[in-house]
């Protein structure tokens, strides 16, 4: 289902995961944004992704033009639960839902 993401998602799927993509796509989703290639721990992004995936964010896109967020909240989300599917053999729900975000 990564195949059906548009390419920028795909990237930023490699870069930071899953859980964080969701969650950029879920705030910024159809927006611009702009990755700093310097940054403190109170930009935005730290408290929506986390420093260790803003740097990587930074590291790949810091201090281009500001990068155009697909919406692809639909394919996110079909990815999202297949892969919850496939961890639930092996993790609990709550482990879960903590880690997509849904608690």
């Amino acid at each position: 289902a990564l195949e059906l993401l548009p390419r920028r998602l795909r990237d930023f799927v490699r870069l930071i995961g899953l859980p964080a993509t969701l969650a950029i796509v879920e705030r910024y989703g159809g927006t611009r944004l702009y990755v700093p290639a310097t940054w403190g721990p109170e930009h935005p992004l730290v408290a929506l992704i986390g420093e260790a995936n803003l740097a990587r964010l930074s590291a790949e896109f810091g201090g281009d033009e500001h990068a155009d967020v697909p919406r692809g909240i639909r394919a996110l989300r079909h990815l999202r639960d297949e892969r919850i599917r496939a961890e639930y053999q092996t993790t609990s729900a709550a482990a879960l839902a903590r880690r997509y975000g849904l608690a």
